[in-house]
């Protein structure tokens, strides 16, 4: 009987090893598919990194305006993102009363100009920034559709990162002198 058992113990044997050869050949065959994929997605990964745009600093203008009519503080905050040679403006004009978007592509026409275009004080809108000389910029926002409005504004920087601004709001209307302060990084 022992014998037998031993027999059949032997004979079991064989089977679970070849069963076990069976299974690491296909362990194996596994292993390769995803070490195969692993490098495809190696190659694609390392791809997209090379072709990825530049990416610059994040700028922050922050202003404080006096509207002379109506006779009120408006302040306006924006913050940019230079990618791959567009300028992506997002801020608020009219920050903490009516809190209006500004959503803005912008794009370098040459050194100095910079025209925009987007979402002003949640309107339609089109602006330019045009750098008169270093520390001195013009700037000119058109929005709402419906009502157009224009702003004209430029900004003299007086000392590190602080500007003045002075300006006419609503120009093509009942136009008023605007001035202001502002923070630019």
């Amino acid at each position: 009987r022992i014998a037998a058992d031993a027999e059949k113990m032997a004979a079991n044997g064989v089977v679970i090893s070849e069963k076990a050869i069976g299974i690491a050949e296909k362990a194996d065959a596994i292993a390769d598919k995803i070490n195969g994929l692993l490098n495809k997605f190696d190659e694609t990964v390392g791809g997209l990194a090379t072709k990825a745009p530049s990416i610059g600093p994040v700028g922050t203008d922050v202003r404080l305006i006096r509207e002379t009519g109506p006779g009120r503080f408006r302040g306006e905050a924006e913050f940019t993102l230079p990618v791959a040679g567009q300028q992506y403006t997002i801020g608020m004009w009219d920050a903490f009363e009516s809190n209006k978007l500004i959503a803005q592509i912008g794009q370098k026409l040459n050194p100095a100009v910079e025209l925009r275009y987007g979402v002003f004080a949640s309107q339609l809108g089109l602006g330019v920034h045009y750098d008169v000389a270093p520390g001195v910029k013009l700037r000119g926002d058109l929005f709402d559709i419906n009502e157009p409005r224009f702003d004209l504004r430029s900004s003299f920087r007086v000392g590190g990162d602080f500007a003045v601004w002075l300006g006419i709001d609503r120009v093509f209307q009942r136009n008023t002198p605007s001035i202001g302060l502002g923070i630019r990084r």
